[in-house]
């Protein structure tokens, strides 16, 4: 799920161009985040085998779970409490804020339990939540927050159609809303043909191939002069004297005259 991962497979298949960029490279300072992370990636593949629920199997509500890497998730959690009808809600693990604060965490579920429910909530974490083309790939009614974030199959989405939108103010109005719908069967169809047609491992090699081709386009390749010739503003040398200790050295000041000292700075 890591971009150096792509990266890796990538090289293997292509010639890749020869650009620099900074990434993030998965090296993750606090081990359980990659645990945390581990227990609700799931393989595109793997999400079809999910999506043969029956509609009318599934629970009449809503389900989140998440860390607390958004406030709004922490108030999601809250509502779940009040909402207990709405929406079945909670944070797995806490870091950013205080459990003693906040509502009790919650254990985590499997991702397949979350096609038992007819909708799903997606929040963004510190950036778009990742889990979202897994969600549009099985057949619960995928809720997704307005978001500043994006990512690059957002192209293809469109709200009311594929997913149903939601922000801070009107989210218990969607909750009850959702409930409401009539073409809850069209919305999952339409978001598992994107799924289908769009974010599959193929898909999602070929677009970070295009992107490395397309960047290496517009690459300028850093230059000695660009990063290096950098005015500096000069310093009034003749003012400053030479510091001596015993401690830490055992020259003589008077050896050592003003000039020379300028001349070695």
């Amino acid at each position: 799920m890591f971009s150096d991962e792509i990266l890796t497979s990538l090289a293997r298949k292509m010639q890749l161009p020869e650009i620099e960029f900074i990434q993030n490279l998965g090296d993750w300072p606090l081990e359980f985040s990659l645990k945390a992370m581990d227990t609700i990636s799931r393989d595109m593949q793997n999400i079809k085998g999910q999506q043969f629920i029956p509609w009318s199997k599934k629970l009449n509500k809503a389900i989140f779970r998440g860390r607390d890497s958004n406030e709004f998730r922490l108030k999601v959690a809250k509502l779940a409490l009040e909402n207990p009808e709405l929406i079945d809600g909670g944070i797995t693990r806490y870091f950013f804020f205080q459990e003693s604060e906040n509502t009790k965490a919650v254990e985590h579920r499997p991702f397949n339990e979350f096609f038992k429910y007819r909708y799903i909530v997606s929040i963004d974490g510190t950036v778009a939540a990742y889990r979202l083309p897994y969600l549009l790939g099985g057949n619960s009614v995928v809720l997704k927050q307005d978001s500043n974030f994006y990512e690059h199959f957002y192209t293809f989405l469109e709200p009311n159609l594929h997913y149903i939108p939601f922000n801070e103010n009107n989210f218990i109005e969607k909750l009850e809303f959702i409930k409401t719908l009539k073409n809850a069967s069209s919305i999952t169809a339409a978001a598992r043909i994107i799924a289908r047609e769009h974010l599959q491992p193929l898909n999602i090699y070929c677009y970070y191939a295009m992107f490395l081709q397309e960047y290496s386009k517009l690459y300028e390749p850093p230059t000695f002069e660009k990063f290096f010739n950098i005015s500096v503003p000069s310093l009034p040398l003749s003012n400053i004297k030479p510091m001596h200790t015993q401690k830490f050295c055992n020259c003589n000041e008077s050896k050592h005259s003003t000039k020379t000292t300028t001349d070695e700075l």
